[in-house]
């Protein structure tokens, strides 16, 4: 019961992490949002080109939007492991 949760819960983050790569003052759709991220992917980075634009929006992507996304994932893990503590 508990892992079908934390895998529900895993993926719900998931989806929440690629909705929010795709909000922003800068509009990026999204088929480019999962380009850029398969693009900075080891295995599959060399088959993926983009174009100047994209390469702008990658730029808002991994340099902002995603480190943005990943702290804060972070700071509240840490608020959840400091209020169990």
């Amino acid at each position: 019961m508990w892992r079908t949760r934390f895998l529900l819960l895993v993926l719900l983050f998931f989806i929440i992490t690629l909705i929010s790569l795709n909000l922003g003052y800068i509009q990026i759709p999204f088929p480019d949002v999962v380009a850029i991220l398969f693009k900075n992917l080891p295995v599959v980075g060399g088959l993926i080109d983009l174009t100047p634009t994209q390469m702008n929006n990658e730029a808002v992507i991994i340099l902002i939007r995603l480190p943005r996304i990943l702290i804060g994932a972070l700071v509240g893990a840490a608020l959840a492991t400091s209020g169990t503590v």
